[in-house]
């Protein structure tokens, strides 16, 4: 199965916006969805962010 990881926006939330719709219609197209809840949304760290998506994604 394909796999989407998707990364919401700078003070965004997993739960916020198209990120639920979108992974929906990924998931009735048969791929496997993760909407990643990045940490420090509100001031991001991008090496912060860099390693979460490294130890979160294969």
């Amino acid at each position: 199965m394909k796999k989407v990881y998707l990364v919401h926006c700078w003070e965004g939330r997993p739960q916020d916006g198209w990120y639920p719709w979108l992974k929906t219609e990924l998931q009735d197209r048969g791929f496997e969805v993760n909407i990643l809840k990045m940490p420090n949304t509100d001031e991001p760290v991008f090496s912060e962010w860099l390693s979460h998506l490294r130890s979160t994604t294969p």
